[in-house]
């Protein structure tokens, strides 16, 4: 089994560790969300608590978890060893950046997870290929190598997706909401949507078959699209995407 430590205890670690604690390894996760490094210490008995400095030393591979902003000052000087791995989970936190934050270890992965980890079926984009995360992680994810480091923050990018999708959702479910009331809303949305999205899972180009079988002409959902494309929503999307991959 593996010693894996986990500097910084937000949702992805508590994501990551309900996938790992379970096959046996041997798991360290600092204070910085006090409830979350809780729960899970309390979760699992092969999960401890312990300062960042002690983590790196009980761990042959570190995750870090942190936000972008307090990376740097919570990571620089801790004593990693030549013989640590680091897996960053961290957008916009380049592999050279870490490479002398982590000095002298020399061994450095990019990671891309999502929640969808925990309980398996979640796309995980690493860089460069490491055999140690498809170790950890399949069969239950599916590891996907990136080519490049800009590959894989274009992936990043991509991931706001989610949140962008959610916002039309909301503010769509809101508007229905106020004619056949909030509940009644909330329920026909949400099944209408993952329904839809099931059907066409195992196609292939999945949301323009999606899209396509909907919006035929004379249709409401063609009317929809057309306003979309009228409003130039399309090219707004793919400048604010290639906004975040910079």
């Amino acid at each position: 089994m593996a010693k894996l430590g986990f500097i910084g205890t937000g949702h992805m670690t508590r994501t990551m560790v309900r996938h790992l604690a379970p096959k046996g390894h041997e798991i360290s996760v600092t204070l910085r969300n006090e409830k979350v490094a809780q729960q899970l210490a309390s979760e699992f008995s092969h999960v401890h608590i312990c300062d960042a400095d002690q983590v790196v030393a009980a761990s042959d591979t570190v995750f870090l978890c942190l936000r972008p902003s307090v990376a740097k000052e919570a990571v620089q000087g801790l004593p990693f060893r030549k013989d640590n791995r680091i897996i960053s989970v961290m957008a916009g936190i380049s592999r050279d950046k870490l490479a002398s934050w982590c000095a002298p270890s020399e061994q450095i992965t990019l990671m891309l997870p999502m929640e969808l980890i925990e309980r398996g079926g979640c796309p995980i984009v690493v860089w460069p290929k490491d055999g140690n995360i498809k170790a950890l992680f399949e069969p239950e994810n599916t590891i996907i190598a990136a080519n490049n480091e800009g590959d894989l923050s274009a992936c990043f990018a991509a991931t706001t997706l989610v949140s962008a999708i959610s916002e039309t959702l909301d503010v769509g479910t809101e508007w229905l909401g106020q004619r056949i009331g909030p509940e009644a809303a909330q329920l026909f949305v949400g099944r209408v949507v993952t329904g839809m999205l099931d059907i066409h899972a195992e196609e292939k180009e999945r949301f323009a078959r999606l899209r396509d079988s909907l919006a035929t002409p004379g249709t409401l959902n063609m009317v929809m699209v057309d306003h979309l494309r009228d409003s130039d929503f399309p090219e707004i999307l793919r400048t604010v995407l290639t906004d975040l991959e910079d």
